[in-house]
Parts: C-alpha cells; sequence; structure tokens
C-alpha cells in the first residue's frame, strides 16, 4: 500500500522493478492541464490536496500543510479562500492547528484578499480566528482604521451601515473600538467635535483633551459658546478620568473653569450689576484664574485670540469687582498688568482705574 502511495505521489515503478510501468503523480486538475499527458515528476511541482487529505486520512499527517498551499487547491498562488475553509475544517475535526507564524500567516493572508475584495466585514470575522489576543487585537483595529468610516463618509451610506451593525452585532466587537474608528475619520475630515465625541464614547481621555484644547476651545471661548466648552470637557473630570491627561491642570482644567466662572459672572458682566456678587468668595478664583490664562498656549492665531478674549473678559471682570464692596484698587492694577491684553484696551483699563481710584480717595 506504501508503495502505491509513493507510485501515485511520484510517478515510481511497479514493485517488480519494471520501470515502464509508471503512475502519473497526483496533480491539481490546473497542473496537469498544463502539463498535459506527461508522467514525469518534476521537482518543485505541488500535489493535489485530496492527494494530502488521503494521506492524512491514512495517517500520514507530515503532509497537513501541504494540503494547505492554495497551488494545491487553484490556480492562484494567492488565493486562500480554499485553503482557510479547509484549515478550519481539519482543525473542527481534532487534527492539530498549524504552528503560531504559519496559521497568523495564513488568517491574515485571506483577510487582506477579502478586504481588497471590499468585504472588510468578513475579514474581521477571519481574523478573530487569530488566538493570540493582542495580535488578534491589532490586525482587527488596523482593519478598522483603513474600512470603518462613518455610513455618510462611504460611496455606498447603506451598505457600510449595514456593515457596521454586522460588525457590533454579529461579531460583537467592543463598541468603543468602533468609536476610536469614528473619531480617526472624524480627525482626518477636521470635523472635530464629532471626532471629539467619539474618543469620550472611547474612553481615549487624552487624545479627546488634546483635539479639544488644540482646535475647540480656542474657537469657543472667542465664541463665547461656554456652553460647548463644558459639554466636552466636564466628562474628563467624572471618575477622575483627567488622570490619564497630559496637561490637565494647565490647560482643560483652566479653559473648564473659565468657561464655568464666566457663566456665573455672566449676569455681573452683561449688567453691570457687580454690587450683588461676593467677590470676597470669588476673590481667589479670580487671580488664579488671571495667573493661569498666561500659561495656555499661544502658537495660532486662533490661540492669541482666545488668550486675548479671556485676558479681556476677565479684566472686565476686575473692574466691575472694584466698584463693588471691594476697594483694593491697587491689586486689581497688579492682577490687570499680569494679563496679556492687547496695549490700547490695558491702556484703557488702566485709565478708568485710575479715575476710580482717584474717585474712591476724594471721598
Amino acid at each position: 500500500q506504501e508503495q502505491q502511495q509513493q507510485q501515485a505521489g511520484g510517478g515510481g515503478s511497479s514493485s517488480g522493478g519494471d520501470s515502464s510501468l509508471q503512475v502519473a503523480p497526483a496533480l491539481p486538475p490546473h497542473v496537469e492541464k498544463r502539463r498535459g499527458t506527461s508522467t514525469k515528476n518534476h521537482q518543485g511541482d505541488v500535489l493535489d490536496a485530496c492527494y494530502h487529505l488521503l494521506r492524512l486520512y491514512a495517517g500520514h499527517d507530515e503532509d497537513y500543510l501541504q494540503s494547505l498551499l492554495p497551488l494545491s487547491l487553484g490556480p492562484h498562488a494567492e488565493d486562500y479562500r480554499q485553503s482557510w475553509h479547509l484549515y478550519v475544517v481539519l482543525v473542527g475535526l481534532g487534527f492539530p492547528r498549524l504552528d503560531t507564524a504559519r496559521e497568523e500567516k495564513l488568517h491574515m493572508a485571506f483577510a487582506a484578499q477579502l478586504e481588497e475584495a471590499g468585504l472588510w466585514q468578513w475579514s474581521l470575522f477571519v481574523l478573530q480566528h487569530i488566538t493570540h489576543g493582542r495580535t488578534r487585537a491589532r490586525a482587527v483595529q488596523a482593519v478598522l482604521d483603513r474600512c470603518g468610516c462613518p455610513p455618510e463618509s462611504s460611496s455606498s451610506p447603506v451598505a457600510q451601515r449595514d456593515a457596521l451593525a454586522f460588525v457590533h452585532q454579529q461579531l460583537h466587537l467592543p463598541l468603543h473600538w468602533l468609536d476610536a474608528t469614528q473619531a480617526v475619520f472624524a480627525s482626518a475630515a477636521q470635523q472635530y467635535v464629532r471626532a471629539t465625541d467619539s474618543l469620550l464614547r472611547a474612553r481615549q481621555w487624552n487624545a479627546a483633551h488634546t483635539i479639544i484644547v488644540q482646535h475647540l476651545a480656542p474657537k469657543a471661548v472667542v465664541a463665547k459658546a461656554y456652553d460647548t466648552l463644558e459639554r466636552l470637557l466636564s466628562p474628563l473630570e467624572v471618575n477622575n478620568n483627567f488622570v490619564h491627561v497630559e496637561g490637565w491642570s494647565s490647560l482643560g482644567l483652566v479653559y473648564l473653569e473659565y468657561a464655568r466662572m464666566m457663566r456665573y459672572l455672566g449676569q455681573a458682566l452683561q449688567g453691570g450689576n457687580g454690587m450683588n456678587l461676593d467677590w470676597t468668595e470669588l476673590e481667589s478664583s479670580i487671580e488664579s484664574m488671571c495667573l493661569r490664562v498666561q500659561g495656555l498656549p499661544a502658537q495660532t492665531e486662533e490661540d492669541k485670540l482666545s488668550r486675548l478674549e479671556m485676558a479681556t473678559q476677565l479684566s472686565k471682570i476686575l473692574l466691575v469687582s472694584c466698584t463693588g464692596e471691594r476697594d483694593s484698587h491697587l491689586d486689581v492694577l497688579s492682577r490687570l498688568s499680569a494679563l496679556p491684553l492687547a496695549e490700547n484696551y490695558r491702556l484703557a483699563h488702566l485709565s478708568k482705574l485710575s479715575h476710580a481710584y482717584m474717585a474712591h480717595l476724594e471721598a
């Protein structure tokens, strides 16, 4: 029986030693068609996967890998469709797995083929068969970052929406992975509010903070959109999420406390009714804010305009506070001098403060 198998696989001679009796090698149909009727076994020819499976059934598992070669199953060396499905069936039947490197190569090769064909959601299904957790996560997230764009950004919105639903509902990928992917595409499209919301849902606190302070907070300050600032930054305070944020106390927290201060003092600034506020309690907060505004970045024009707007509003607060119960004009003067105000604005405030101080002395 062994001799017959050798003859079928390699065109060997019969047991009687008659070299004229030869059996054609068990070649795949596409190789057989190319070679015609020749029975000569060309070195390097792959054998049909069915032949390897018969040997596997007979207990010769050294041919296990040979049965998975794409050329043993079809004419294309990069077509892993049948190879992957055959491997999954064999493993399901109890045959041993390939070593880690070969198994991962098979999964990734077929996943790449599916992604190239536009079936990226099914490539994720294939990649989920990778046994090593970190390798599997990196491979899945890489595909998501390439293909998991929002439906509205896709050329086929309905198909993309169905694909994303399949990935979450059927493949059970974590929702925060999909949110992180949406943030990647939103950032690339300069849709920074959407990107921040996605990053907050994905619990990527530091990345969300970076986008806020670089792209959103300066614009919100200039537009006096204090509600937007609070909505975006307040989640970073919940459960002490800010401990994962780099530069929180000197950046995000400054914008957040400024927004809250402006909302609280809005009535005093708009109506000039600062007499009803307890300036003694507000003194430390205002002083701290005046000092911290200086530490905000001023790299772009938006940054500079934002700092100027914050300094201007704080100077108004200082002037209003000076007309109330507090009469420490010298303290207000020192804080005004520390604010990054425009020179003409600074001079106007100093002039107003000087007149108020002279009137206070005369009284």
